[in-house]
Order: C-alpha cells, then structure tokens, then sequence
C-alpha cells in the first residue's frame, strides 16, 4: 500500500514528530518535506515564522 504525507505545522524545532511516527512504527521510505507557510520575507519576527513538516507513514485507517 502506498504510503502517505503526515503534516503537522512547526512552531520551532518538532523533534516530537519523528519521536511520535517511530515508537508507532508508522514510518515508510520516502522524504520529509517542509512547506514554508510564513517565511522570513512574510513575518515580522521570527516567533511568527510557520513551517508544516510532512513525514511518509502508511495509512492505518480507511479514509482520510
């Protein structure tokens, strides 16, 4: 079965993904990406900089 993105927007380092998608096992070949939401030419501080990191994992449920 192909695998699937899980996106989860950043607000700052997200180590808790790769921790979450690892001890579940839910993990699949295939690269994470990062989609820039707010960059640094749209924020006015860093604090309001968002980035939605995408992590392959297979599907555990019909739908979605």
């Amino acid at each position: 079965m192909p695998g699937r993105s899980h996106g989860v927007p950043r607000f700052g380092p997200q180590p808790a993904l790769g921790l979450h998608v690892a001890e579940r096992e839910i993990g699949v070949n295939g690269p994470i990406r990062e989609h820039y939401l707010v960059t640094e030419f749209d924020a006015a501080s860093e604090s309001d900089l968002r980035t939605e990191v995408c992590w392959p994992v297979f599907r555990t449920a019909v739908g979605g």
